[in-house]
C-alpha cells in the first residue's frame, strides 16, 4: 500500500524546535550518566551545551521559549542593538520585540543585554554565549528548510538577488533572461542596494545571493561570506566624441591626469583604486565632480564636465553614441563581478543553477567541496 506524502506541520519551525529539544534531552541524559563514571567534559561543565540545553529543553515541559524570541534577539544584535531598526526589518512593533526579549530573559533567569534607561547598550557575558548559539540554531533551521525544499520540485520556488546599482543594471539583465528561459516558473526578485547592505541581506537570509564588485573590502567584514569570482572586466577612459585623448596612439596615466575627472563618490570602493594608481605615479587627479553611479558619470562626461574611468561593461557604442572609450587595462586594476553567498547556509538548487550561469566553472560539486573546506 503506497505511503501518504509527508506534509509539513502548520508550524514547521516549532515542530523542528520540539524535535531538537528531544535530541538535547537524550543527549543531556547520556552526558549526565557518563559524568558519574568519569570526571571529564560533560553537559554541566560545558557552557555551550548548557545554554543549548536551556534553549531547547523547556518545550517538553511547557510552552517554553518561542522561535520568534530567538529571532528577535538575533535581529536586534544584527541591527546594532537598535530595537526600532530590528522591528522595522521584521515588520513588527518595537514594544513587541522588547516584551518578547524580556520574557526570554525571565525564562532563562539571565540577562542577555545590559541596559541604560531602557536602552540596550551591550551584550552580557552570558548573552554573548546565548547569541552565538542562537545564530547557530537559526542557521541550522534554515538549512533544514532548504534541504526539505531541495528534495521537492523546485519549479515554483523563488530566487532573491541583491546587487549594487551598476551590477544590477549592466550584469544581471542578460543573466536573468537566460535563467528565466530555463526556469520559467521561478519567481525572481532583484533588489539594488549599497555594498554593506548586500552582505547584511545575505547574513539575514533576505537574499539567496548577491552580485558585488568586492573591491578593497576588509576580509574581517566578509568572514561569513563566501565569494565566487565570476567575471573580470578591464577599465576604460570614457571621453566626449571630440576629446584630444582620442588623437593619442598610446594614452598614459600622465595624460589622463591632465584633464578634469568625474569620479565615483567616496562611498564606492572603486574610487580608492583609481587614487592608488595616480599616487603610484606621483600624480594628483583633478576631481571636479563625484557621482553615485556610472550612468550619472557618463551623463556628466557627455555634458563636457570632465572624463571618467569606468568598468568596460558599462560602456556601449550603440547606447553611448556621443561618447568614446579608450582602453585603460594597463593603467588601472580590472573590475570584477562576483557572487556572494553565506558560508554556512546550504544553497538551494535554484541558487546553484544561477551561480553556474554566471560562473560555469563552479559546478555544484566544486561549490560544495569549497564550502566544506571553508567551514573546517
Amino acid at each position: 500500500m503506497p505511503q501518504p506524502p509527508i506534509r509539513a506541520h502548520p508550524n514547521s519551525k516549532e515542530t523542528i524546535r520540539h524535535g531538537l529539544s528531544l535530541v538535547f534531552m537524550i543527549f543531556h541524559a547520556v552526558q549526565s550518566a557518563e559524568c558519574y563514571q568519569r570526571r571529564g567534559t560533560c553537559w554541566r561543565n560545558n557552557p555551550r551545551l548548557w545554554i543549548l540545553g536551556i534553549i531547547w529543553t523547556p518545550p517538553l515541559f511547557g510552552d517554553g521559549m518561542k522561535f520568534r524570541q530567538l529571532q528577535y534577539v538575533h535581529r536586534v544584535v544584527q541591527s546594532g542593538l537598535n530595537i526600532s531598526k530590528a522591528a522595522e526589518s521584521l515588520n513588527t512593533s518595537q514594544p513587541g520585540i522588547s516584551q518578547q526579549i524580556q520574557a526570554l530573559e525571565r525564562e532563562l533567569a539571565v540577562d542577555i543585554f545590559t541596559r541604560e534607561k531602557n536602552r540596550l547598550t551591550a551584550l552580557t557575558s552570558a548573552g554573548s554565549l546565548i547569541v552565538d548559539q542562537i545564530s547557530t540554531i537559526l542557521l541550522a533551521i534554515q538549512n533544514i528548510e532548504q534541504f526539505a525544499r531541495s528534495a521537492k520540485d523546485v519549479a515554483n520556488e523563488d530566487l532573491s538577488i541583491v546587487a549594487t546599482y551598476t551590477q544590477a543594471l549592466y550584469i544581471l539583465p542578460d543573466a536573468l533572461k537566460k535563467y528565466s528561459a530555463t526556469h520559467p516558473n521561478v519567481q525572481l526578485s532583484v533588489k539594488q542596494c549599497g555594498l554593506g547592505e548586500l552582505f547584511e541581506a545575505i547574513r539575514s537570509g533576505e537574499a539567496d545571493l548577491a552580485l558585488t564588485p568586492i573591491e578593497n573590502i576588509d576580509e574581517r567584514d566578509i568572514r561569513d561570506i563566501f565569494m565566487i569570482k565570476c567575471r573580470e572586466f578591464s577599465r576604460v577612459i570614457v571621453v566626449p566624441a571630440d576629446h584630444p585623448l582620442l588623437e593619442l596612439a598610446h594614452v598614459t596615466i600622465q595624460d589622463v591626469a591632465q584633464y578634469p575627472l568625474v569620479m565615483y563618490e567616496q562611498s564606492i570602493p572603486t574610487r580608492q583604486q583609481y587614487f592608488d594608481a595616480f599616487s603610484a605615479a606621483n600624480l594628483t587627479p583633478n576631481v571636479v565632480l563625484n557621482a553615485i553611479n556610472a550612468d550619472v558619470i557618463k551623463m556628466c562626461v557627455e555634458k563636457g564636465l570632465g572624463i571618467a574611468i569606468l568598468p568596460s561593461f558599462v560602456f556601449s557604442p550603440e547606447r553611448d553614441g556621443n561618447l568614446r572609450a579608450i582602453d585603460a587595462s594597463g593603467l588601472f586594476k580590472p573590475a570584477f563581478a562576483n557572487v556572494a553567498i553565506h558560508r554556512k547556509r546550504t544553497p538551494r538548487r535554484n541558487v546553484y543553477d544561477f551561480i553556474q550561469l554566471l560562473a560555469p566553472g563552479w559546478t555544484r560539486d566544486r561549490l560544495e567541496r569549497e564550502l566544506h573546506l571553508v567551514g573546517k
